[in-house]
């Protein structure tokens, strides 16, 4: 049919409804390109049916959990229990104002934005610049112009167990102002504990009553031995903080 030629240029809306025309099992979870391979076998395979031609399978490619093939009576009711109700699509975008700050690691931090169509226009209608900025400790660290509706990225600035968020604000002649806020975040540390003190917990039955006991030690390790530690990790923090500057200027 002609609706099923130029799979490639439709979009991801159009795979969709072709693919619940045919009845594609899963199509609800899959993405454009998977949608697009899915329809493709179909169709090969009804093209196949057609042709009446043998079609050699491997193993691998056997769908079944062994080559002894179900009646038609017992493939019918296996089909009408996998038949479940439609899940609705995730939308590519909510139009709502939003920033995410997720912390991946000391190092590394993921954030996601999204500006409403009314705010987007009117920033477009102002003509002025968007910026992302990255805050650690209420102190402005990192700006970045993005002058995009909505993303998300990556980025790399080294601030372990600091408070980090980051603002979307708008530049019109000079004038910043913030327009948005994200969540505030702690991030992760980059060392093990160093305390010289050991918690053990144990339970132990008091008056018929089960009860969790807590008791703390004083580590083994000798006091000179983790004041160096203490100084090594020290000057690594420092050494790490001014090449993390470094990159920022440059």
């Amino acid at each position: 049919m002609e609706k099923y030629k130029n799979l490639e240029s439709k979009t991801k809306k159009e795979l969709y409804q072709i693919a619940r025309e045919l009845n594609i099992k899963g199509r609800s979870k899959m993405r454009k390109q998977q949608l697009l391979e899915a329809i493709k076998s179909y169709l090969s395979k009804e093209e196949i049916k057609k042709e009446n031609k043998p079609v050699e399978m491997s193993l691998e490619e056997d769908n079944f959990s062994s080559h002894i093939h179900p009646i038609e009576e017992d493939l019918k009711k296996e089909v009408e229990v996998l038949i479940q109700e439609e899940e609705p699509i995730l939308p590519e975008e909510y139009n709502l104002d939003r920033v995410v700050l997720l912390p991946v690691d000391p190092y590394k931090h993921f954030i996601y934005w999204e500006l409403s169509e009314e705010t987007f226009k009117t920033i477009q209608k102002d003509k002025t610049e968007i910026y992302l900025k990255l805050f650690e400790d209420n102190k402005e660290v990192l700006k970045l112009k993005i002058n995009s509706k909505s993303g998300k990225r990556y980025i790399n600035y080294y601030a372990p167990y600091k408070k980090l968020y980051v603002e979307i604000a708008i530049d019109k002649l000079g004038i910043q102002e913030s327009l948005l806020k994200s969540n505030e975040v702690i991030t992760p540390s980059d060392i093990v504990s160093i305390s010289e003190e050991e918690v053990f917990m144990h339970k132990k039955v008091v008056n018929g009553k089960e009860r969790r006991i807590i008791t703390r030690k004083k580590s083994k390790m000798d006091k000179r031995i983790v004041e160096n530690i203490k100084g090594e990790i020290e000057k690594e923090l420092t050494l790490e903080k001014i090449y993390s500057s470094k990159d920022l200027q440059i």
